[in-house]
């Protein structure tokens, strides 16, 4: 799975030694991440939409369903994504946007609800350029002015770098 120059999805399935292109991510077509969990679920970043999760075996009128996250501070959906990671202790897949983090966890039903992180930054400026996530499940989160933040989970604290 990857996306070209233009924007477009496209996925290749080595099974069949084909190359599919996919349709249009929402509005503005400006994929700038794709994840899939462990779960298999696939997630869209976008630059001025909004996340997108995205089945490539779907009915193509349902290939990308908008998943809205709303800022609580604006009272309005965020619209800039550009980066995410999953942590293996937890589950959780961590969204960055720009204007911070947003975590979500799935529950036995396979439902998303978000989890409140913002305990766990109140000491950093959160503004973030990108997080990722270490062969050991630990994130690394790139911080503007703060250098680089390291959640390990098995540790009560944050550590700046």
């Amino acid at each position: 799975m990857g996306y070209d120059v233009a924007g477009r999805i496209n996925q290749v399935k080595w099974k069949n030694d084909s190359f599919i292109r996919m349709y249009r991510v929402g509005n503005k077509n400006n994929p700038v991440q794709i994840h899939m969990d462990n779960r298999g679920q696939h997630w869209i970043c976008t630059w001025d939409d909004v996340v997108f999760l995205f089945d490539p075996d779907s009915d193509p009128d349902i290939l990308f369903n908008p998943f809205p996250i709303i800022n609580k501070e604006k009272k309005a959906p965020e619209h800039i994504f550009y980066s995410m990671a999953e942590d293996r202790a937890n589950g959780h897949v961590w969204l960055m946007s720009s204007s911070g983090l947003y975590v979500f966890k799935y529950d036995e039903y396979g439902r998303l609800s978000e989890v409140d992180v913002s305990g766990m930054f109140v000491t950093f400026n959160n503004i973030y350029s990108e997080i990722m996530a270490d062969r050991d499940g630990n994130l690394w989160i790139a911080s503007f002015y703060e250098g680089i933040l390291s959640v390990h989970f098995d540790k009560p604290y944050i550590e700046n770098y």
